[in-house]
């Protein structure tokens, strides 16, 4: 997931949007190169970056209660940025959810916009980014032959695992959201026969009503 570089012009939170499947670790890329990193400073205003999730609705969810609902709501997870450009990890809870990522910069005014750029990645716990892969691969004593073979190999398995994992969840992800479209879809179905035969019979009880008053009307002057 990721989005554009964007500037910010106020103090307000500026916020963005992406669907996470459930139980996933991500991984917030940012940059922020207007920002002051110096805290000693005394023009020095924090800037935020806040991950609020809202859980996606489910057919089972729409069962319970809404008092019920809420307490398996996820708080809000704030992280200072201090440096022009890092990452920082954040694991999903038990719900796919949508995921609101926004950037609040006290500084940040129509004169002086801050521009800044998101990136989040999915990850798996176990797997390390490029960074940390390369930096054990240096402490790693160097692997000849058939060794070094069989640890190609099991890298590449642990990937595919990590894919493979991947993907089940995506799956998990959309089918619950096309449930939950084909329920909505039976539901408005059921909407367009109600309304249709409720505004016939109110049609019909409004038909019979005014001419039952304009033959009353006629008779009492007795025009017929």
């Amino acid at each position: 997931y990721g989005h554009p570089q964007f500037l910010v012009n106020s103090g307000k939170p500026k916020c963005f949007s992406v669907e996470v499947p459930k139980e996933t670790m991500v991984k917030i890329h940012y940059e922020a190169a207007d920002i002051d990193v110096n805290k000693d400073s005394k023009r020095y205003s924090p800037t935020y970056i806040t991950l609020l999730e809202k859980p996606i609705e489910t057919i089972e969810d729409q069962r319970l209660e809404l008092k019920d609902r809420a307490k398996h709501k996820p708080k809000p997870v704030s992280q200072e940025i201090t440096e022009y450009a890092g990452s920082f990890l954040h694991r999903i809870h038990v719900e796919d959810a949508i995921v609101d990522v926004c950037i609040r910069a006290s500084k940040a005014s129509p004169q002086k916009p801050m521009i800044f750029h998101l990136r989040i990645e999915e990850l798996d716990e176990d797997v390390m980014d490029e960074f940390e892969q390369e930096k054990a691969d240096n402490m790693r004593p160097p692997l000849l032959g058939v060794e070094h073979h069989w640890s190609f190999m099991e890298t590449q398995l642990n990937r595919i695992e990590h894919e493979m994992h991947t993907i089940i969840k995506e799956a998990d992800f959309f089918r619950e959201r096309d449930a939950l479209y084909h329920q909505q879809t039976d539901e408005l179905h059921k909407a367009t026969l109600f309304w249709p035969i409720l505004h016939c019979m109110v049609l019909v009880v409004t038909g019979f009503t005014q001419a039952n008053h304009i033959i009353s009307f006629f008779k009492t002057r007795r025009i017929i």
